[in-house]
């Protein structure tokens, strides 16, 4: 599949391109090292799990963008964040603030970030996941109290340790040592269909005692996590097919196996649509696509790309890239239809 051409691309994929930068550095603590035999360690040497590509919200996940908001792990230990603040989305009540700056204290170090719309999740260098902003379906808190904002908090995840998380639009998830899943908040596409789509409190949605997952990311209303098998499941709203092919709902703890073209190296979700990289080096996206210039699609289609060996994966909610580590790139989407071919640029230290 081929689609339109244009020379210009959101500010949003440029930014994802530079966040993903953070995961292939050489020099950044704990990175995950992909190699050919499919193997991936820490930076000590040990062994974790087979090799994915970029993922947000594993550690080294530096900063990371909201709807209206950034933040981003200072060098002092601290979290910084700037932008909109009318859901506390900075991590502190008042729409008059544009800065705010989050003190690690008794949570840890911060070691990753993911935002969603309004709100952020971060995981510790104690293994903990602590998420502040908007909090209408509990995707701050955990809780379902239908509070309008929560401060930093601690999500419990049934005592195991967090190594990723991911946050959509109302909810957010973590993935676990243990190889095991949790989501809380809330997946619906109409989420003040209360009754519909009840708020989520923290909830195992893979176990790792039985399938165990590698990674998490998560769409406006949907989230997806590869197996060790590289097999990939989904969860969430089904409204667009960008979960199943099949057209019921996957709300959690529901989840489906999707049938993919090959082994996925690594998947990154949009607005209402999903795509997957495979160890082959096949691009493969199902779900509405027509933010990317394709026709909504029930199945996983391959889409024709101009690169040897692409082994990053980043989208924003309407537009996608994938990457080689040499840092020549491919992307699709945007406020018009782009396939924009080259090396990533360098943007300086914008953020102070």
């Amino acid at each position: 599949m081929s689609p339109k051409v244009s020379s210009h691309s959101r500010r949003l994929v440029l930014v994802m391109i530079i966040l993903s930068s953070y995961l292939v550095s050489p020099s950044m603590k704990n990175s995950f090292v992909v190699d050919d035999s499919e193997n991936y360690s820490d930076a000590s040497g040990s062994s974790i799990s087979e090799a994915i590509g970029f993922q947000e919200g594993f550690e080294g996940s530096k900063i990371s963008v909201g709807k209206d908001h950034v933040c981003w792990i200072a060098q002092e230990e601290s979290v910084n964040c700037k932008g909109g603040n009318f859901y506390g989305q900075l991590g502190s009540k008042g729409s008059g603030i544009s800065f705010f700056s989050i003190e690690t204290g008794e949570f840890g170090n911060f070691a990753s970030l993911s935002s969603g719309y309004r709100h952020t999740c971060s995981i510790s260098e104690r293994s903990l996941v602590i998420c502040w902003g908007q909090d209408s379906f509990g995707q701050s808190s955990g809780k379902i109290e239908n509070e309008f904002f929560s401060p930093p908090s601690v999500i419990g995840i049934g005592g195991e340790a967090a190594i990723s998380s991911s946050s959509g639009k109302f909810h957010s998830c973590a993935l676990t040592l243990a190889g095991s899943v949790w989501c809380w908040g809330n997946f619906g596409d109409n989420p003040l269909n209360s009754q519909q789509n009840p708020p989520l409190p923290p909830t195992k949605i893979i176990d790792g005692r039985s399938e165990k997952a590698i990674s998490i990311s998560s769409g406006k209303h949907h989230a997806c996590s590869i197996l060790s098998d590289r097999t990939v499941r989904c969860w969430g709203d089904n409204s667009h097919n960008q979960v199943s092919e099949e057209n019921i709902d996957y709300s959690p703890p529901l989840r489906n196996e999707t049938h993919v073209f090959g082994r996925i190296l690594a998947i990154s979700l949009g607005e209402y649509y999903t795509c997957a990289l495979t160890f082959s080096g096949d691009f493969e996206c199902w779900g509405n696509l027509e933010s990317l210039g394709f026709e909504a699609t029930e199945s996983p289609v391959k889409i024709d790309h101009n690169l040897t060996n692409p082994r990053i994966i980043s989208s924003g909610f309407g537009s996608i890239c994938i990457l080689e580590l040499d840092g020549l790139s491919d992307c699709w989407g945007g406020d018009e239809i782009v396939i924009n071919s080259g090396n990533i640029p360098y943007f300086g230290n914008w953020i102070g």
